[in-house]
């Protein structure tokens, strides 16, 4: 529990409460570390004695670390969704530069300008 047998024995009872309290709080801290290292050695045993027996598809180990606190999780959350729209933009810029090839236009720039025109209007 932490307390000295001077502590124990001669200062305030309630000093053994917060005492107990403070070690509980350790116990579920230190367990929950060996439950997210569990998950980790799990994700990496996937990634890597799993893979070898799999085909198709492999398990890629996390490109990061898991979020934990609610600010993680909504950073991570803000950041996939800006990557999936940088994504569907690229897609949406590339068929339509090459429908607008297949149809004998000239090819525009990432602006939406012409190529070849010499002159820009975006900012």
């Amino acid at each position: 529990m932490g307390m000295t047998w001077a502590q124990f024995w001669l200062d305030e009872p309630e000093l053994a409460t917060a005492y107990r309290k403070a070690d509980a709080i350790r116990k579920r801290r230190r367990n929950e570390e060996l439950w997210l290292e569990g998950i980790y050695m799990t994700e990496a045993l996937s990634a890597t004695v799993g893979n070898m027996f799999t085909k198709g598809q492999k398990h890629q180990y996390p490109a990061e670390p898991f979020p934990l606190t609610e600010d993680e999780q909504q950073e991570r959350r803000e950041r996939e969704e800006k990557a999936r729209m940088e994504r569907m933009k690229a897609a949406f810029i590339a068929k339509s530069l090459q429908l607008n090839t297949k149809l004998g236009g000239k090819p525009h720039d990432e602006y939406g300008e012409k190529r070849g025109t010499g002159h820009h209007t975006g900012t």
